[in-house]
């Protein structure tokens, strides 16, 4: 785990590219929240049980990889510029993840932002 909030983004992607799923949400605070990119499908995942049930099911049937492309700080907010694949998939994606983070490196909130990268180079 990061020792401070600098360290919370490229953590937490290389822990998603290494399919270590449980050690991703060890990066929440107890309380942390998500926002997945299709509120339809779970408007807000809150605590960190909820948050690794949400992520063995969700990412784990999924196992992106993802690169930072981009990525921006400021004070306690990480916004990361990110182009996610899986194999499954025949184009890669846009996604923005915006995290709070807090002075010990835990993470507070996450909220996923996400649209086929074809659109977002266009």
């Amino acid at each position: 785990m990061p020792s401070s909030a600098v360290g919370v983004a490229p953590t937490y992607v290389r822990l998603v590219n290494e399919g270590r799923l449980a050690e991703t949400v060890d990066l929440y605070a107890e309380d942390g929240e998500a926002l997945p990119p299709n509120p339809a499908y779970e408007p807000v995942i809150r605590g960190r049980a909820a948050l690794r049930e949400h992520y063995q099911r969700s990412v784990g049937r999924r196992l992106p990889k993802i690169e930072i492309t981009h990525l921006y700080e400021a004070g306690d907010t990480r916004v990361v510029e990110l182009s996610s694949g899986t194999v499954d998939e025949d184009q890669p994606w846009g996604v923005l993840d915006i995290f709070t983070v807090r002075a010990d490196g835990l993470v507070t909130r996450m909220a996923a932002y996400r649209r086929p990268l074809a659109r977002v180079r266009a």
